[in-house]
C-alpha cells in the first residue's frame, strides 16, 4: 500500500502542490496498482476496490479541461495525466481561445 500512501502525501503535501498535480498523482497510482497486483495473493480485492474507487471517485476529473490543461501545463507532467489526443487538443484549443478573449478587469 505504499503507492496509495505516497499518492496521498503528494496532494496533501503544504508546499509546492498545484492543480495540476492530481490527474497524474491519480492515473500513476491506478497503474501501480495494477502492476502491484499481479504480485499479490490475498491482497487482490483490496486493491480491486481501491481502484474501483479511485475510478469512480475521480473518472470526471479526466475530463475536466481546467484539470487537464493544468496538469499539461507543468513541464514535470506535460501529457501523463491523459493519453488521449483529442482531449489535449480540446484543452489546448479552449485554454488559447478563453486566453485570447479574456481582458483584464483592472485595465479595462
Amino acid at each position: 500500500m505504499s503507492p496509495v500512501a505516497k499518492a496521498i502525501n503528494i496532494l496533501q503535501a503544504e508546499t509546492n502542490v498545484q492543480m495540476g498535480w492530481l490527474l497524474p498523482t491519480i492515473n500513476l497510482l491506478i497503474t501501480k496498482l495494477d502492476r502491484i497486483k499481479l504480485s499479490l495473493k490475498y491482497c487482490k480485492p483490496l486493491v480491486d476496490a481501491l481502484q474501483l474507487g479511485l475510478k469512480k471517485r475521480f473518472s470526471h476529473t479526466f475530463h475536466d479541461p481546467e484539470l487537464i490543461a493544468a496538469a499539461i501545463l507543468l513541464p514535470k507532467f506535460k501529457t501523463t495525466g491523459t493519453k488521449d489526443d483529442t482531449t489535449i487538443r480540446m484543452v489546448f484549443q479552449e485554454w488559447t481561445t478563453s486566453r485570447t478573449t479574456w481582458k483584464n478587469p483592472c485595465c479595462s
